[in-house]
């Protein structure tokens, strides 16, 4: 039975291994103690900003070109599991006619309860390479912006994939664009692609502080811990895992936390030279 290296099997105070020298912590500790409060309040206050639920032309008329999936909660139509039943059906087979497939209900949750059901009806065309899809549904925002049953039908296109078989997609009715997902973001009426409605991804609008913070969060829920700001805030390493890889974790988290500093400390100053101009 090998030994661990007493370097690899003692850790410093704080939940630091000893491959962290103790005199950049110290000197990291001296800096980050000056900016804490202001991380804190970014980490406790930007994210429930995602959360909360705006139409699209309420984004666009603030200025806000690029609203995010996640902050419209947008529901999200996949073709490949909505598709994979009838996929199933035809396949090795030769569609000499239209082929029609029973009607079926998806249904999307939000905080454990039902927010929309759709009745999905597919139909695949003679040649089994197009179809089309018949969606009759209720938007979530229906009563309250006067939008009633919505029924409307999207073309499905398929590609040969060099591996052999289909791969189904829609076809967007406004862009045009062969697309896997349709979104039905707060506000709409239709299912659309993500470039119809102007929709963007969390990740491609947060700023790379934001970036930093969310990499930390990641990185302190695959130890176990729940949240942090610091390396020192890491929890130990785990018992199934090996040193290399949690060597690998603190340098991750050793990049994450300069960009919070230098993100930091801009800040500091920008509010230090607003303060000097109030006076």
């Amino acid at each position: 039975m090998h030994s661990i290296p007493p370097a690899k099997a003692m850790r410093a105070p704080g939940g630091i291994s000893g491959c962290v020298s103790a005199r950049r912590l110290a000197a990291r500790k001296t800096r980050l103690s000056i900016i804490a409060a202001v991380i804190v309040r970014r980490l406790t206050i930007e994210p429930a900003r995602g959360l909360q639920a705006e139409p699209v032309w309420a984004m666009r008329r603030r200025g806000r070109t690029m609203p995010t999936i996640e902050g419209t909660w947008a529901i999200t139509l996949d073709a490949v599991p909505l598709l994979r039943r009838c996929a199933r059906a035809i396949r090795g087979a030769e569609i000499g006619a239209d082929v029609h497939f029973p009607p079926t209900t998806w249904t999307w949750r939000r905080d454990g309860e039902v927010c929309c059901e759709a009745e999905c009806t597919v139909t695949i065309h003679q040649g089994g390479d197009r179809g089309a899809l018949r969606l009759r549904y209720v938007p979530p925002d229906a009563f309250d912006r006067g939008h009633g049953e919505q029924d409307w039908t999207i073309t499905l296109m398929t590609t040969r994939p060099p591996f052999g078989g289909r791969q189904w997609w829609f076809l967007c009715p406004v862009s045009g664009r062969r697309c896997r997902k349709l979104f039905l973001p707060a506000g709409g009426r239709r299912f659309l692609s993500r470039q119809a409605y102007g929709l963007g991804y969390l990740s491609q609008r947060i700023t790379p502080a934001s970036r930093a913070q969310r990499t930390f969060g990641k990185l302190c829920r695959r130890l176990g811990g729940e949240w942090g700001v610091s390396v020192i805030d890491l929890p130990p390493k785990p018992m199934w895992m090996r040193w290399a890889t949690y060597q690998r974790i603190e340098d991750k988290a050793l990049v994450a936390e300069d960009v919070l500093a230098e993100d930091m400390v801009r800040t500091v100053a920008r509010l230090t030279r607003m303060a000097r101009r109030r006076r």
